[in-house]
């Protein structure tokens, strides 16, 4: 009996483990520019949640996992964005999902179309969306990419 729960256990670890280990190495800089249709510096100016609580949870269980739009200010463009302000969407809940932004803070972000029909960007998960303070090795890339040749 205890082996048989020992088994459960170490599968239901071993299958939490290969989920989540997608996201512990994220693509290096190049790629996740060559990857998106936008890159540039934002600093966040309002956060906007896009659903409401889901119903079918018990009272007082939130699901951390949700949509929002994001709106931001530009400070730098890299590729795609030609205004001073733009929207983005995303999930909250961690880079397994989204990017977790906050108000007043500023990002590197590499966001992608979301599909034909929207012209919307979202930022996926997985990616290389981060805060500024944590993107020496982007803007690394990003400022040589932007030099005059």
């Amino acid at each position: 009996m205890i082996f048989k729960y020992t088994l459960m256990l170490l599968l239901l670890l071993t299958s939490f483990v290969s989920v989540r280990a997608r996201c512990i190495i994220p693509p290096p800089p190049k790629t996740a520019f060559l990857n998106a249709q936008s890159v540039f510096v934002g600093k966040v100016i309002e956060i906007i949640p896009l659903s409401i609580p889901n119903p079918e949870l018990p009272p007082g269980v939130v699901d951390l996992v949700q949509p929002v739009k994001v709106r931001l200010k530009i400070e730098r463009v890299y590729r795609g964005v030609k205004d001073d302000e733009i929207e983005v969407e995303t999930k909250t809940g961690g880079t397994e999902w989204g990017a977790d932004f906050k108000l007043d803070e500023t990002y590197v972000i590499y966001a992608h179309k979301q599909n034909k029909k929207k012209k919307s960007l979202i930022v996926y998960g997985c990616g290389r969306t981060r805060l500024i303070t944590q993107a020496e090795e982007d803007l690394e890339f990003l400022n040589e990419l932007a030099k005059p040749k």
